[in-house]
């Protein structure tokens, strides 16, 4: 697999979208995941970003992949979604625009693209 190097330093986005995996062990993407103000997870990376010490502001997914603490806990945070392929879709619809232009990062944690 390819693997393509962040920057050293970027502004932080508005919105991440952060896929499960293997967290993000890179400095930018861990400051990133700190100090976005809105980060919404896909399924099992809520687990990962809850234990990283954040609290997600959505949860796009079927929810097979949660905990079953985090799937009750945070039920209200949790936007249901049976079809895997249309996630992405679903996360932009849960995404604030501000501005009126969505700008977001994708973090895949398992590494393979960043959007």
């Amino acid at each position: 697999m390819k693997e393509y190097k962040l920057p050293e330093y970027m502004n932080v986005p508005q919105t991440i979208i952060l896929a499960d995996g293997d967290f993000p062990s890179s400095p930018l993407a861990g400051k990133w995941l700190r100090e976005c103000r809105y980060v919404v997870c896909c399924d099992g990376a809520a687990n990962a970003y809850l234990h990283f010490g954040k609290r997600p502001a959505a949860v796009v997914g079927d929810g097979d992949s949660l905990l079953p603490e985090i799937k009750e806990r945070y039920a209200h945070l949790i936007h249901r979604e049976a079809e895997q392929d249309t996630n992405v879709r679903h996360f932009v619809s849960v995404c604030p625009r501000g501005d009126g232009i969505l700008r977001l990062w994708e973090l895949p944690v398992s590494g393979k693209t960043i959007l």
